[in-house]
């Protein structure tokens, strides 16, 4: 069974845990857009969507901006509640939470 190539919105992807699975979806052949400050850096072949997650009002206008349609939206910080009406409407959304030490 061939694998499909996906379309991938990952928030907060430049982490430890969240730069992971970016790299392993890319590795995989999938097409990544990552969520981000920009206070770090990609690696090659990543889109970028600069925003700060906190500032929920130009959070939402960067992802209605994008206009773009993503098979899966994962989430490796925050529970963005108030995102899925935007998020929901374009792709799956998966939430990951990782305790804190």
């Amino acid at each position: 069974m061939k694998n499909k190539k996906l379309n991938l919105l990952v928030i907060g992807g430049s982490g430890f845990v969240s730069g992971t699975v970016v790299k392993t979806a890319v590795s995989q052949g999938h097409d990544v857009t990552v969520v981000t400050r920009g206070n770090k850096p990609l690696p090659d072949g990543i889109r970028a969507i600069t925003a700060d997650r906190k500032d929920r009002s130009a959070f939402k206008k960067a992802i209605e901006k994008s206009g773009k349609k993503w098979d899966a939206v994962l989430e490796l910080f925050t529970d963005l509640v108030y995102l899925l009406p935007i998020i929901s409407r374009r792709s799956k959304y998966c939430f990951i939470s990782v305790p804190a030490e």
